[in-house]
């Protein structure tokens, strides 16, 4: 669900940063074309509006490209995240009863010292053997905190570019008439402005999120690094030389 989630906000994206260049420069056609029937004041207030116009969206389309640019990782990270649940702790905390469930049941008569070392080293492996288990699952869900906010950041971004395209948009068609070029280019480079501003913290809340997961690979290095079920990082074994 979160990969189509991902790839549809940027199948959303990547076409709408497009048009949002197309869109701007037709609406710069626009004032160009009438701009010798505007009188000095006027001219003056829509070039200053355009240039906010363009500062907003470059800011909008700079946040798009990046995006788009570090999208296959993310992939690759939900496909991680899948896999150590998929490859590493269902196999091995399949082993933890196995471990304690000797094939022979005429094990249960054992007595002695034979018993008691063997009746350790069981312990010792199913212990390895949760502590593999716990590890999967701690970056697992390590790896999906990380897609998950990379995913609400690309749907958020996704909707900031539609609401941003439909307001240019909606900019080009108030402004089919002379009159209403300075007060179209105005009221989209105002309204384009507080959309990026309101929409862009927003989005700041998300990559915290995600500075945050990313800050756990402390956490994460030290669950790896971690031998005390797993003397110097290796099986225990029954039997020793």
């Amino acid at each position: 669900m979160q990969r189509g989630m991902f790839i549809g906000a940027f199948e959303v994206i990547e076409p709408a940063v497009g048009l949002l260049v197309a869109k701007f420069n037709e609406l710069v056609g626009e004032v160009n074309q009438s701009a010798w029937l505007l009188g000095p004041a006027a001219i003056f207030m829509v070039r200053r509006d355009l240039g906010d116009l363009r500062a907003a969206l470059e800011q909008v389309i700079s946040k798009a490209e990046y995006a788009l640019e570090h999208q296959v990782p993310v992939l690759s990270l939900m496909s991680a995240s899948v896999g150590w649940l998929a490859e590493v702790k269902r196999p091995v905390s399949d082993l933890s009863v196995a471990t304690v469930q000797p094939d022979n049941r005429n094990f249960s008569k054992w007595i002695g010292d034979a018993a008691n070392a063997y009746n350790a080293g069981v312990a010792i492996q199913r212990a390895a053997v949760d502590e593999v288990t716990n590890k999967a699952e701690f970056i697992s869900k390590w790896l999906f905190d990380v897609v998950t906010a990379n995913v609400d950041y690309a749907i958020g971004l996704a909707q900031v570019v539609t609401k941003v395209l439909g307001t240019i948009t909606q900019a080009l068609a108030n402004a089919g008439g002379v009159v209403t070029i300075p007060w179209a280019i105005n009221i989209v480079a105002n309204s384009i402005g507080d959309i990026v501003e309101g929409s862009f913290n927003y989005l700041l809340t998300i990559w915290q999120r995600l500075f945050d997961a990313a800050a756990m690979t402390r956490d994460v290095a030290g669950q790896i690094a971690d031998h005390s079920k797993l003397p110097d990082g290796k099986w225990p074994q029954m039997v020793t030389e």
